[in-house]
C-alpha cells in the first residue's frame, strides 16, 4: 500500500501562510501603537492617518520577524515542519 499524496489546495497554503504570521503574537506590535494613540488622544494631538500608517506598519514589522525567525529555525534543523 502506498501512502497518498495530497496535493497543495489554497486552504493548505493560506493556513501555512497563517501559521507563520503567528497571529497570537500581533498583539506585541498592536499594544504599544494602542497606546500611544490613546495618549495622543487624551494630549489632543491623534491623527487618523499617522495611526493607520503606525499600525499596519508595526504589524508588518512583526510579522516578517515572526517569518524570518521561522526560516532560520528551519534552517537550523530547531524546526522542522
Amino acid at each position: 500500500m502506498q501512502p497518498t499524496i495530497q496535493s497543495p489546495t489554497s486552504s493548505t497554503g493560506f493556513r501555512t501562510w497563517w501559521n507563520l504570521l503567528r497571529p497570537h503574537t500581533l498583539t506585541a506590535a498592536f499594544i504599544p501603537v494602542a497606546i500611544g494613540s490613546i495618549l495622543a488622544h487624551i494630549d489632543n494631538s491623534f491623527h487618523t492617518l499617522l495611526f493607520i500608517a503606525m499600525l499596519v506598519a508595526s504589524l508588518l514589522i512583526q510579522a516578517a520577524a515572526n517569518m524570518i525567525n521561522e526560516y532560520y529555525d528551519y534552517k537550523r534543523g530547531l524546526d522542522h515542519e
